[in-house]
């Protein structure tokens, strides 16, 4: 159902609940940030590119390029728009998901490079795919193992970048 929706409409989405949370004083949006877990991780790139009002963001998974012809539904990938971003962005990957492919990864990577921003992805050699018996175990859930793993692995990492997060917040 999630691939059948717009990234427009996804966009407009996000972009209606930050200004119900500026007009309500649910939050303040002088500090957005934005993190998605997988196609929520390629949002959060999208979404980097579109509002200039955003200060820092995390994608924990999330396709960076397109698997195919682009579409009506999807125009666009994070490797397309990197020229775009507004706000740093980390990038949380790992390297034995089989479902992003490593020369994808870099593909981004050399793009941000190449745009001159202040973004980065960290690739995690050891995150287990999302068949690991051990994660799924030790989770007792059924939604992709990876994510628990990624989870605390990410949270270490983040905390260790708050330097970098913390600069983007702070503008």
């Amino acid at each position: 159902m999630v691939s059948k929706v717009p990234d427009a409409q996804v966009i407009s989405d996000l972009d209606a609940t930050v200004a119900w949370a500026k007009k309500s004083g649910a939050g303040n949006t002088a500090k957005l940030g934005i993190t998605g877990f997988c196609w929520g991780g390629r949002i959060v790139w999208l979404y980097a590119a579109h509002n200039p009002g955003l200060k820092a963001g995390v994608a924990w998974y999330g396709r960076l390029v397109s698997p195919g012809p682009a579409d009506e539904l999807h125009p666009k990938y994070p490797v397309d728009i990197a020229g775009g971003l507004n706000a740093p962005i980390l990038g949380l990957y790992g390297g034995a998901d089989n479902g992003i492919k490593p020369e994808h990864v870099e593909q981004m990577r050399q793009a941000i490079k190449a745009a001159g921003k202040p973004s980065e992805i960290i690739v995690y050699p050891d995150t287990p795919t999302r068949s690991s018996p051990t994660i799924a175990t030790a989770t007792g859930q059924s939604r992709p193992p990876m994510v628990g793993n990624v989870c605390s692995n990410g949270f270490a990492a983040t905390a260790s970048r708050s330097r970098f997060i913390g600069s983007a917040a702070a503008r």
